[in-house]
């Protein structure tokens, strides 16, 4: 069977899930979007980290269970509602708000920094050449790393790096409770 590989995931939600799609629909169920790139394992830790006026969304699309409506555990927070809130579900999942125009991009480097040690393989969800720098420290580390991003918003320097990358791109249907993906290429092999 295949070895589990502990996971730390890194997502710039509206780097990915952004641009002409943006709207309530989509960032409440941007957890089940990024499942079906890839898996989330329960010994996996996920980072999320958006803007204020987004936190509310993606509180209940990662923290809140509609069939069972129950939250996910017991959580600890700092400022709840205010423009920098965090959330934080035990080791599996914190969620950030920081305002401005590269707050969730700081807030969400600055932490993954603190944790890569801990994880075998660091999952960047994001096309920014912000995150250049992580990247190359995942390397550095020896980590295996994978990068996850929209075509569109690909940064270059990010394109660059020698890691397995997945691309996609989103459509809209009709409903607006779904979301389908016109294509997904993988470049590089998959372990």
């Amino acid at each position: 069977g295949k070895v589990m590989m502990k996971t730390l995931h890194v997502i710039d939600v509206e780097n990915i899930f952004g641009g002409p799609f943006q709207g309530e629909a989509l960032y409440n169920n941007c957890k089940e979007l990024y499942q079906q790139i890839i898996n989330i394992h329960r010994e996996d830790e996920v980072l999320l980290a958006s803007n204020p006026e987004l936190f509310m969304n993606l509180l209940h699309s990662w923290a809140y269970d509609s069939e069972t409506d129950e939250w996910i555990g017991d959580f600890s927070t700092s400022d709840l509602f205010n423009l920098n809130s965090e959330i934080s579900f035990g080791d599996t999942l914190s969620i950030f708000s920081r305002p401005g125009k590269d707050g969730a991009d700081r807030i969400l480097r600055e932490r993954a920094l603190t944790k890569l040690e801990k994880y075998d393989r660091i999952i960047v969800a994001s096309g920014d050449h912000y995150f250049l720098a992580l990247c190359n420290k995942v390397l550095e580390l020896r980590k295996k790393l994978v990068i996850i991003s929209t075509q569109h918003g690909f940064s270059n320097s990010l394109k660059r790096i020698p890691c397995e990358k997945i691309t996609f791109e989103m459509k809209k249907n009709e409903s607006p409770k779904t979301f389908g993906y016109k294509w997904k290429s993988k470049i590089g092999a998959a372990a």
